[in-house]
């Protein structure tokens, strides 16, 4: 091989390295669109008034819909950690958040 002569062997790796990479980063993008998809779906379920967000009555229900038993006082302070703006209900936001950090 001459000192012009271009790495055949190396250009043939970085094309193969990139066109995987390429393929990878469309898989994550996919696999990160449903999980949101399906994150959304589970919201509007819990939103049973359409308002855009979850109440109280809402989050008991997924809670012991898990198995999960708490009290009045526990949704609250469940309510008080999550709820930013500290309305007392649980925006998409919110709850995606929670979601992501259990």
């Amino acid at each position: 091989m001459k000192a012009d002569d271009p790495n055949t062997m190396v250009e043939h790796l970085r094309k193969g390295h990139f066109s995987h990479q390429n393929a990878y980063s469309g898989i994550v993008v996919t696999v990160h669109k449903l999980q949101e998809q399906a994150m959304l779906d589970e919201f509007h379920k819990l939103d049973k008034n359409g308002d855009g967000y979850i109440s109280r009555e809402g989050l008991k229900r997924m809670l012991e819909a898990r198995g999960d038993k708490v009290s009045l006082a526990e949704l609250d302070e469940l309510i008080e950690a999550v709820s930013t703006d500290g309305d007392g209900r649980i925006s998409y936001k919110e709850f995606a958040k929670l979601i992501h950090h259990h």
